[in-house]
């Protein structure tokens, strides 16, 4: 966890902390209450997804410390860490508060922003949803060809129609999860 102070009256940190999730590309949806915001980042390329929790609380100097933590969704053991997203966190909540800002332009107001946190999609879900997917049409596959896919299909390209096969299955089980967790529509080009 990284605390970071901001010269800012308690009162307008929820509005500053929404505006620097916004700017944070990596964040997707995110929710802000009074004390703590939570923003999620979605599956990526190696986990399924990192939530990203705000604390805010008043110092003795007037202004407001920001507390940043980063934990991943689903702890894998593999292919985490906290260390690229915290610092992109922490410079958007600086930039806000000096008012300097990225000269990034800001995604649409509440565009990510849902109004509960229960609204904020599992990682685990997510992953769930992915591997039930994946498992139903490999074992659909194998149980409507009696479990002999490779004898069915000898020859020289069997094994790159089979790999192409898993492939579409892949594609379509990280549909699923990406339409599950909310973000498929931010995912696709304007």
């Amino acid at each position: 966890m990284t605390t970071v102070s901001v010269d800012c009256p308690r009162e307008e940190v929820p509005d500053l902390v929404r505006r620097a999730f916004e700017r944070t590309d990596s964040i997707r949806l995110y929710y802000v209450s009074a004390d703590r915001a939570v923003g999620k980042t979605g599956v990526r390329r190696f986990n399924w997804g990192e939530r990203v929790v705000v604390e805010f609380a008043t110092n003795e100097r007037g202004g407001t410390d920001l507390s940043v933590r980063v934990e991943p969704e689903v702890k894998s053991g593999f292919g985490w860490s906290a260390t690229p997203l915290e610092p992109e966190v922490l410079g958007q909540l600086t930039a806000v508060a000096d008012s300097t800002g990225t000269g990034r332009p800001e995604r649409p107001a509440t565009d990510g922003e849902v109004e509960r946190v229960t609204s904020l999609p599992s990682g685990t879900v997510t992953a769930s949803i992915f591997l039930a997917v994946v498992l139903l049409y490999v074992l659909a596959s194998n149980a409507l060809t009696g479990f002999e896919v490779l004898d069915l299909l000898d020859g020289p390209f069997s094994y790159g129609l089979l790999a192409l096969w898993y492939g579409l299955v892949c594609a379509v089980a990280l549909l699923a999860a990406l339409l599950y967790e909310g973000t498929l529509r931010q995912r696709l080009p304007a």
